[in-house]
């Protein structure tokens, strides 16, 4: 007969030893009796064997309790004793009822093994035995929950402690014995626990294959398998567990689960994963005030520009102090602004979550420390059709004065683009057009780029010849008939019509000359200007 009397206090595992099992039975007379250097080996249950069976159903870290009266010899009990070692048994009680005094060569054959064998005396009922070894795991139980609790108070407290995200993991991942991976809301890896199984490019990889898997995160955990890129190839299995509330992403858990958690270690990995996303909020509250912050440091740089000398430069956090670009997105139709404002900040803020992105004066402005990448842009002037884009020329030392200069040059790209008609719009490539915008404000400069180019305009204003347009494409083309047609959607006898009629309109004077050529072709340009 086996009778099954494994206990297991709410899920919490009892690491009890066979010493100290034995320690607790003294007051009623149990003594060990041979296999003593075996007796630090942990208890996970206890069972009562009265026959000799060789059943499966008996599990590893037992102690068994039995008379051996259904055992002939010592050889038998010799043999028995063999098969439970090979069943991981840690320990044999022995009841006097029937064997008064233990055979010499089973008490060797322990000995040798480290089986401890102790001898349970004949006034003593297995009952008793329950009973003490019933309180040790109320005992344990109980400290286990103390410890628990103070695990669980310390891990929240280091929240506001301000310890850090790897504070937490780090806990976890000694109280667990497994694989803790902390990804960001980017699934970028922000803290780890590991036995070196992994390393930094591992875990790049295990994040790009659960993006794969799991296109978006709901509020539901899940498990992931993950094969190793390493040479044994092996298939580590983890518990997915997201860091959300009920508006925002924070990031992911991933817990190794190579083996099952008891209610202790649920208990812990729940507290874990709250500590975790108030340490998110708190960290993501304080970013967001900080970027609330070097938004109107720059707002009031760019609003007043008389007085940004006078600005408390140094309030700007960090990272606005090592600003090198400046991007603005103008629309056509400011209706749609808002709308397209969400797209871009969610596309531009997961290519760098750093980056400053806000709608100032009826634009978008972006402020960052490194180029924004071509794909991204094209994508987003693909998307949105009425947009130009304007980007700022890159600058090592930030100031105010250099914030200023970069929104101004921004500010240039985006007036030119709609000139040309062009949606991204670099500094660095905007050539002559950008002196041109400079002389624009000087009333004399403008007087006489009208001046010279009146006869054309009161020639296309009579006559509707268009004869503006085609100078200004003609000198952009260096004379050639061909390409301005071209680029006019225009038969080239058409060019050539219009051009001869200019000419004529302006006497005695070559196109061709270098001086000339620059002259109208910058008084063209200029009218373009004016023009929008």
């Amino acid at each position: 007969m086996i009778k099954n009397l494994h206990f297991n206090i709410n899920g919490v595992k009892k690491i009890i030893t066979v010493k100290y099992l034995l320690k607790r039975l003294e007051n009623i007379n149990v003594k060990l009796i041979s296999g003593q250097n075996g007796s630090d080996k942990n208890i996970e249950y206890i069972n009562i064997q009265e026959f000799a069976l060789k059943s499966d159903r008996i599990k590893k870290h037992g102690v068994l309790l039995t008379t051996f009266a259904s055992f002939s010899d010592s050889q038998k009990i010799i043999e028995h004793l063999q098969w439970l070692l090979s069943k991981e048994i840690h320990s044999v009680g022995i009841h006097s009822v029937f064997i008064k005094k233990i055979p010499e060569e089973v008490i060797l054959f322990s000995n040798a093994n480290n089986l401890p064998l102790f001898l349970i005396p004949e006034e003593v009922s297995y009952q008793q035995i329950m009973q003490v070894y019933f309180q040790l795991l109320v005992e344990d139980t109980n400290n286990k929950r103390v410890h628990l609790e103070q695990i669980n108070i310390k891990m929240l407290r280091s929240v506001a402690l301000d310890r850090g995200s790897q504070y937490i993991v780090s806990i976890l991942g000694k109280h667990l014995n497994q694989q803790i991976i902390h990804l960001d809301k980017l699934l970028q890896l922000k803290s780890l626990w590991t036995d070196n199984d992994f390393d930094k490019e591992e875990i790049q990889n295990i994040a790009q294959k659960l993006t794969a898997e799991q296109k978006a995160f709901s509020s539901e955990e899940s498990i992931f398998e993950y094969r190793s890129s390493s040479g044994n190839r092996s298939i580590f299995s983890f518990r997915v567990i997201p860091i959300m509330d009920n508006m925002n992403f924070y990031g992911v858990l991933l817990i190794g689960c190579n083996n099952d958690f008891s209610v202790s270690d649920e208990s812990l990995i729940n507290h874990g994963k709250t500590a975790l996303l108030l340490d998110s909020i708190k960290r993501n509250t304080m970013e967001k005030y900080l970027k609330n912050n070097d938004m109107k440091i720059i707002e009031s740089i760019l609003e007043s520009p008389s007085k940004k000398k006078t600005r408390d430069f140094f309030d700007l956090s960090l990272y606005m102090k090592d600003v090198n670009l400046i991007y603005l997105i103008d629309f056509d139709d400011t209706s749609n602004l808002h709308k397209s404002f969400e797209y871009i900040h969610q596309k531009i803020s997961k290519w760098n979550p750093h980056s400053l992105i806000w709608v100032f004066n009826s634009q978008i402005i972006c402020v960052v420390n490194n180029d924004i990448p071509t794909h991204l842009l094209n994508r987003i002037s693909e998307l949105f059709e009425d947009i130009i884009i304007g980007v700022s020329d890159k600058s090592k030392n930030t100031t105010a004065e250099s914030i200023l200069e970069k929104y101004e040059q921004a500010q240039l790209g985006v007036k030119i683009g709609g000139t040309k008609g062009k949606k991204i719009n670099y500094w660095t490539d905007l050539g002559y057009d950008k002196f041109l915008y400079a002389l624009h404000q000087n009333d004399i400069l403008k007087s006489a780029a009208l001046n010279l180019l009146q006869p054309l305009i009161e020639h296309d204003a009579t006559s509707n010849s268009e004869l503006l347009i085609t100078l200004s494409v003609y000198l952009d083309n260096f004379f050639s008939l061909k390409k301005s047609a071209e680029d006019l959607y225009i038969h080239k006898n058409t060019v050539k019509y219009r051009i001869n009629k200019t000419k004529e309109l302006y006497k005695d004077i070559n196109f061709e000359d270098p001086e000339t050529f620059l002259l109208f072709s910058s008084a063209l340009r200029l009218y373009r200007i004016l023009e929008t």
